[in-house]
């Protein structure tokens, strides 16, 4: 999971699971950006977050 910034693993500063139910948030929070995973049943979106709030969709996967 962690295929696109194990480059910044020394620079975590912050990690967070939530599951509420079937959610899962997954927050890595690193010194440039910030990394979200979001899992709900058969979605899944995967997305890095920079400080001025713009953000770059890794992935998004519906399952069947």
């Amino acid at each position: 999971m962690l295929h696109c910034v194990s480059s910044y693993e020394k620079k975590l500063n912050f990690y967070k699971t939530t599951k509420i139910n079937n959610l899962i948030t997954q927050v890595l929070r690193f010194e440039k950006f910030t990394h979200i995973q979001i899992s709900f049943l058969a979605f899944q979106k995967e997305f890095l977050k920079s400080p001025n709030g713009s953000e770059v969709i890794l992935q998004v996967v519906l399952n069947k």
